[in-house]
């Protein structure tokens, strides 16, 4: 759990993730307490569907659970007391619909001492997954033209 208290008030948590993470290549995603969207950066916005931050503050993070199905819904109370949800390689679609393999990792954060909500990373995998998809096939391929040629080689 982290302690933002010494790094910032309450009142500008918002405005330290915004110049901390708008620009990061990972989505970053800040919930208050109700699980409400209060900061997202373009990423994060560009990997869960939304076109603008304001679509997106007040959104609750049980109707993005709702497309992703990654669990925030059933861990949000026990991220809350001060638990961790991790999910490496989860497949789900967006709200347009598009497919992306993610890894979700989310963690209450604190401020003045007390859980003020929930800091959730989202990490894109999707071409990492597919490449490695396509190297083990490209592998098997290789596999299967080596017992091919040591079978022909042998019957000569």
């Amino acid at each position: 759990m982290y302690d933002y208290t010494s790094v910032m008030p309450a009142e500008n948590r918002v405005l330290y993730f915004k110049a901390q993470y708008d620009d990061s290549p990972l989505g970053v995603v800040m919930a208050d307490r109700r699980g409400r969207i209060e900061y997202i950066n373009r990423s994060a916005m560009a990997i869960i569907g939304y076109d603008t931050p304001e679509e997106a503050y007040g959104q609750s993070m049980q109707d993005i659970d709702s497309v992703f199905n990654c669990g925030f819904s059933e861990t949000f109370d026990a991220l809350l007391g001060g638990r961790v949800l991790t999910k490496k390689e989860h497949r789900c679609t967006n709200r347009k619909g598009h497919f992306a393999i993610l890894n979700i990792y989310c963690h209450p954060y604190r401020s003045g001492g007390d859980i003020v909500g929930v800091f959730g990373i989202l990490q894109d995998v999707t071409g990492t997954a597919k490449r490695k998809a396509e190297l083990e096939e490209a592998i098997f391929e290789l596999s299967i033209m080596s017992q091919v040629s040591e079978a022909l080689s042998s019957t000569a």
